[in-house]
């Protein structure tokens, strides 16, 4: 007897793979995936050619990478977790869901790789001097190993009839109790992380502002850029993620809510970000 699965996270909606439907939405997902990534290349340009991310709170940019490796690591671990050798089992993946699961990877690698390309060429004084580089990279190296390497370590391993004889096994208590743990409850505290990380760059933007710093690196084009991608990213999920029909806002939220939310919540961010921003204004002092 096959295993009984669990539904890929985010459920995409189900029509027909030759539909219409479902190839503009594979069309329109690709296309967001691709200008997501391009929304970051900006910012990475100016802290590689000045060779500094002066004017770019770290905490703002841990905030933002454990959001995303929090997202990776809840849609991993529901689309990939209990897969096992059968083809038939593992027929809930459709293309949309790997556009999907590419879309949380890309935003996961381009949050990551700007927090270490920050910690790297950061000044030697932060512009908050309460921030240790140090500190940060241990709080993001230290949330990595809690989330998303158990993830890919559980799916590396594919489920067998052994697994699933006795619903009380040790590796679905422990699976159902940690992933549980982050989807339910990590999950849904990273909307509150995104919109948190609006102050500590504000702070910074804000001392910039008052000539207690340097010429500020941060891109206004990558915040612009991001704040519409992301807002556009927000709507599309409503469709690429439909999750349960259920009168229960909470449940909503958990099954699929948070990728419209959190999409949403990222985007009013970079969006407030940039509109506080001098480059807004006056572009010149920080091309």
């Amino acid at each position: 007897m096959a295993a009984t699965l669990p539904p890929a996270f985010p459920t995409p909606p189900p029509i027909n793979s030759n539909s219409p439907g479902t190839i503009i939405l594979n069309i329109s997902s690709t296309i967001l995936l691709l200008l997501t990534s391009l929304t970051y290349l900006p910012q990475y340009h100016r802290i590689i050619r000045t060779r500094s991310s002066t004017g770019i709170s770290l905490p703002y940019l841990l905030c933002t990478s454990v959001a995303a490796t929090s997202h990776l690591t809840v849609i991993l671990f529901f689309s990939f977790n209990g897969l096992t050798s059968d083809p038939e089992d593992n027929a809930h993946l459709f293309i949309l869901s790997y556009l999907n699961i590419a879309q949380f990877a890309i935003v996961f690698v381009c949050s990551s790789a700007l927090l270490l390309l920050a910690l790297f060429v950061s000044p030697a004084e932060d512009p908050d001097p309460a921030v240790s580089k140090v500190a940060v990279f241990m709080a993001y190296l230290t949330y990595l190993l809690f989330s998303l390497v158990p993830t890919i370590a559980a799916i590396s391993f594919a489920h067998t009839e052994l697994h699933h004889h006795d619903l009380m096994s040790s590796r679905d208590v422990f699976e159902s109790f940690f992933f549980g743990f982050h989807a339910v409850i990590l999950n849904p505290l990273t909307t509150l992380l995104l919109l948190y990380s609006f102050f500590p760059q504000w702070r910074v933007i804000k001392k910039v502002q008052d000539g207690e710093g340097e010429v500020s690196t941060l891109c206004s084009a990558t915040l612009v850029s991001q704040s519409i991608v992301f807002a556009v990213l927000a709507v599309s999920w409503v469709w690429r993620a439909s999750g349960s029909k259920t009168e229960s806002v909470w449940r909503w939220f958990v099954e699929s809510g948070w990728t419209v939310v959190d999409a949403a919540a990222f985007a009013v961010v970079q969006g407030g970000l940039w509109l506080v921003t001098p480059g807004c204004y006056f572009p010149e002092r920080y091309s």
